[in-house]
């Protein structure tokens, strides 16, 4: 697709209408609401998901999945479409030492947090945006489902 317009505004307007309803466009800085992230266990501490996921959304990223994974990790893990992109750069921030990993297949931007048995040194002091040059594209912010969950349920 091929975009000429007059203004930036309008180049802006023209992105946004021609992509999927379920995704959407930042310029200039990308904040941590801007970005939605699933957390995983891989490990054998029961909650560690459940945990690290509430800490996310307290800094407030958006938490689409928290659940167990049978891959199993030494480091807390990030993957993302590009290692080099912007959200997954700034989830990185959270999780000094994290092994980073680029998932070309991952269209929708979002960001996975895979952890081990290992304590992740999550960082609450990280800094909540990015300085972006140019336009992302992200998945929609919506609720978060892992805390949403059904009273009793415990996701890990």
């Amino acid at each position: 697709v091929t975009f000429v317009h007059s203004s930036f505004d309008d180049y802006i307007h023209a992105v946004e209408s021609a992509l999927p309803e379920q995704l959407s466009t930042v310029t200039g800085e990308l904040t941590s609401q801007d970005v939605t992230v699933s957390v995983y266990n891989s490990g054998h501490t029961r909650g560690l998901a459940g945990s690290v996921s509430k800490q996310l959304a307290n800094v407030g990223f958006v938490i689409d999945s928290v659940s167990n994974r049978d891959q199993s990790v030494k480091k807390v893990t990030i993957i993302g479409q590009n290692a080099n992109n912007p959200e997954v750069k700034l989830v990185a921030e959270y999780f000094p030492g994290a092994v980073v990993k680029s998932d070309p297949k991952r269209v929708d931007h979002e960001v996975e947090v895979v952890l081990g048995d290992r304590d992740p040194n999550f960082k609450t002091n990280a800094p909540k945006s990015v300085k972006v040059n140019g336009l992302v594209c992200l998945p929609s912010p919506s609720p978060t489902p892992s805390m949403l969950a059904t009273p009793g349920q415990q996701p890990s």
